[in-house]
């Protein structure tokens, strides 16, 4: 099973109650990045660095969600 990535990072964000601009910041990112992969059409072309990245500001760890089958 393969993770919508995009929709999972829109949905955990909107989870915290994070604004993209909020999440933005903490991952240390452009928002326009963020926006870009929240909306990416193409899922396959994120970078996992930048998944971690991003889960990591939402507080969330790639690897749980791995093990969770999740991804």
């Amino acid at each position: 099973m393969s993770t919508n990535w995009p929709q999972l990072i829109r949905e955990l964000r909107k989870e915290r109650g994070f604004s993209q601009k909020k999440l933005a910041i903490r991952a240390k990112m452009s928002q326009r990045t963020l926006c870009e992969y929240e909306n990416i059409e193409t899922p396959h072309q994120l970078s996992v660095q930048k998944i971690e990245k991003i889960l990591d500001a939402l507080g969330y760890e790639l690897d749980v969600h791995m093990r969770r089958g999740n991804v």
